[in-house]
């Protein structure tokens, strides 16, 4: 029988995975604007110093968000699940496909200013989903007891 990620398990995949977005950005901001001055290059082009400052950050801190859509999707698991080793599946425990996994990343991300009434939602869950869970009819699944169904069905 499936088990379902316990919320402890989720935590902490969240924070593997935003610890290196947040260090990558902090990087990335640093050496684009060290080494490709993207904000005096939108300023020639007519642009406020202020809206070149922001765009070039908006364009900076978009990448790593990026990559955790991309490769989370691709692997229907982000960096943290991945080490966790959970997984998104639909309600029966199957793998969603790349589509649907990658609706479910972006709803998270976007839906996490609502983090607490998230939180309350899954502490009262039998199945522990957020509200992005909700939307997206997923469920994060232990990964190990997933793949040993599909070898024995």
């Amino acid at each position: 029988m499936d088990q379902v990620a316990t919320l402890i398990s989720r935590f902490e995949a969240g924070i593997s995975t935003a610890i290196p977005v947040i260090l990558w950005s902090f990087i990335a901001l640093w050496g684009i604007n060290t080494i490709f001055p993207f904000d005096i290059y939108l300023a020639q082009y007519g642009l406020s110093k202020w809206h070149s400052e922001v765009l070039s950050v908006a364009v900076v801190l978009t990448l790593p968000l990026f990559w955790v859509i991309l490769d989370g999707s691709i692997a229907r698991a982000t960096y943290g699940m991945r080490k966790r080793n959970i997984r998104f599946g639909n309600p029966d425990g199957m793998q969603i496909n790349i589509g649907r996994c990658i609706i479910r990343i972006v709803a998270g991300i976007v839906l996490f200013p609502l983090f607490p009434i998230s939180l309350m939602i899954a502490l009262m869950d039998k199945r522990h989903r957020t509200i992005a869970d909700r939307l997206c009819k997923t469920v994060v699944w232990n990964a190990q007891l997933r793949e040993q169904k599909k070898v024995t069905t």
